[in-house]
């Protein structure tokens, strides 16, 4: 989250200062501004010119100029391959600061993938909120730092385990680091108030990092992931990013995509769950006052910066969207309404049943991506969408056969009632990308192609004849193998 200016403190010792100052929009040349003038004598109205998509986002409160300091670097091991230089940055803009991790690759034409974390507690800012906060250690505690809070509303704060080398910290970033990828984790700090417009804030100040070191990042992928609050700052992160960085990919499960349409969920489930009013409440105020100090005053809309609208238009041409119809945060229906304004642009994944639970029988939660250990269906199938586009030699992506087969279950039972389940050929194709391998990750040390993965898997599971052969000759010609 951004937060006001402080004065420089300790840590910018080591600090490194680079500066980028980027047009947002075409300014106006010379010469007459008149109308020009009909036949009739009317004047006539000059067709509306498109607004850039930073300055759209600028006009909501999204900065376009940044500056950036290394507050600190910290050597880091890289797996089996040696060791990285780890840089603490802080991004300023506008009186406000940004903060993410930057783990520069060895290879100066690796990919660059943006990890959006919203939720994750730091304290390596040397900002007054985040040592509160360190102090209180996790739990839930007052929401007092965000807008109109109510007195009542509570947030919750989880630290991350900030040693590089282990903790939680290097489980989030080692498939990135084995792979070879250059990473930035860029921290929301949901804990720490501010608005949506800040926590978009947070998740562009990375692009317009990649931006300032064009010496470093010209000519490379650059992809974001992230889930939930994280999935929705890696969707507006990628659109508001300025226009001489351009996403490869974006892959994200259960985000908001449409914020207008959580205020309004979150008050239709009030309504039609009277015995959880309480609880709902309790959850989406948070969220509704963040949303709500950016996008309206009172009653009155007066953003629409944050909407689908804005999003297909702003989104680059590769996106993946997973999403559980179980999922009672964050309705399905918001993927499935983003899918349908920009088809071209968003390839939806979809974990159906034949019934979802109501939400008083599954109470608040994504479904299947809450439910289980960090969903590892879903992580398989983003990472290797993502790795299957990237520029990088074979990487090994850890996989549950027991999640993959409660996900091609759903798949069938969808087919048998008739519905499209074309996601599912979108979602299992990248696994028989070349440079894919996949490997159990209940410690087998044996390591598979996709193909043979998923055809033991159709066989021992389902009992079907299927080969390696069969299994990657159906999804390359865009159909499933089962």
């Amino acid at each position: 989250m951004m937060h006001p200016v402080l004065k420089p403190g300790a840590l910018l010792a080591l600090a490194i200062l680079s500066s980028i100052m980027l047009a947002s929009c075409g300014g106006g040349g010379g010469g007459s501004n008149e109308r020009p003038i009909t036949a009739s004598g009317d004047p006539e109205t000059p067709e509306p010119v498109a607004q850039s998509c930073p300055a759209t986002f600028e006009a909501a409160g999204v900065p376009t100029q940044w500056s950036f300091t290394t507050l600190s670097e910290q050597r880091v091991s890289n797996g089996d391959s040696g060791f990285r230089t780890l840089e603490y940055v802080r991004a300023s803009a506008d009186q406000t600061n940004s903060y993410f991790l930057y783990f520069p690759s060895a290879d100066p034409l690796a990919p660059v993938i943006i990890l959006n974390e919203p939720y994750d507690g730091i304290s390596w800012t040397d900002e007054g909120v985040d040592a509160s906060f360190a102090t209180l250690g996790p739990g839930r505690h007052p929401d007092k730092f965000a807008p109109a809070y109510n007195g009542q509303d509570l947030v919750r704060y989880t630290p991350e385990t900030s040693a590089p080398d282990g903790g939680s910290l290097r489980a989030s970033v080692s498939l990135w680091l084995e792979s070879g990828f250059a990473i930035i984790k860029t921290y929301g700090r949901f804990y720490a108030g501010g608005t949506l417009a800040n926590d978009v804030s947070d998740a562009v100040a990375p692009w317009y990092f990649i931006a300032a070191r064009p010496e470093t990042f010209a000519g490379r992928q650059v992809f974001s992931t992230g889930g939930s609050w994280g999935g929705m700052m890696a969707l507006y992160g990628a659109a508001a990013a300025p226009e001489v960085v351009q996403p490869t990919a974006i892959a994200v499960t259960s985000p908001p995509s449409d914020l207008p349409a959580v205020r309004g969920y979150a008050s239709e489930l009030e309504s039609a769950e009277p015995t959880m009013r309480e609880e709902i409440q309790a959850f989406f105020s948070p969220y509704v006052r963040r949303i709500d100090a950016s996008i309206a005053v009172g009653s009155q809309e007066v953003s629409s910066a944050f909407s689908a609208e804005a999003l297909c238009r702003c989104l680059p041409d590769r996106v993946l969207v997973a999403h559980d119809d179980a999922d009672t945060i964050v309705p399905v229906a918001q993927t499935e309404q983003l899918q349908a304004a920009c088809p071209e642009q968003v390839q939806p994944i979809f974990w159906k049943r034949t019934s979802p639970p109501s939400v008083e029988a599954a109470g608040l939660s994504h479904g299947d991506f809450g439910g289980r250990s960090s969903a590892p269906d879903v992580s398989t199938l983003l990472s290797a969408w993502m790795l299957s586009q990237a520029e990088v030699g074979p990487v090994v992506v850890k996989v549950d056969p027991e999640s993959f087969h409660g996900f091609l279950s759903m798949v069938a039972a969808a087919r048998s009632r008739g519905e499209d389940v074309s996601y599912a050929v979108a979602a299992l194709k990248p696994l028989i990308a070349e440079n894919i391998r996949l490997r159990a990750s209940d410690g087998s040390s044996e390591i598979q192609t996709g193909a043979a993965f998923l055809a033991t898997l159709l066989e021992v599971r389902f009992g079907l004849e299927v080969t390696a052969e069969s299994v990657s000759s159906a999804l390359a010609a865009d159909q499933l193998p089962f």
